[in-house]
């Protein structure tokens, strides 16, 4: 499958027990991104809160998610068309 789960956490204080050992965390507890929001992980993005370096504010949060949307998508279709 494509698409195999959704993690949606939020606030100043990092709670991913869910992807420890999964993907990179900074030293807060932080999803380590590279500049497309991919984390350490294929197919595994990080935006908003969960990110290291977010700002926590909630309208940057809906932004990158609206951003990152399209990469969903194109790495689902991406996989579906394999």
């Amino acid at each position: 499958s494509a698409f195999s789960g959704l993690v949606c956490d939020g606030g100043s204080r990092a709670q991913y027990r869910l992807i420890v050992g999964i993907v990179d965390l900074d030293g807060k507890g932080f999803v380590v991104t590279d500049g497309d929001d991919w984390a350490s992980v294929p197919g595994i993005f990080a935006v908003g809160d969960v990110h290291a370096g977010s700002v926590k504010r909630v309208a940057s949060a809906v932004g990158e998610g609206s951003v990152v949307i399209s990469k969903v998508w194109e790495h689902v279709n991406a996989a579906r068309n394999k």
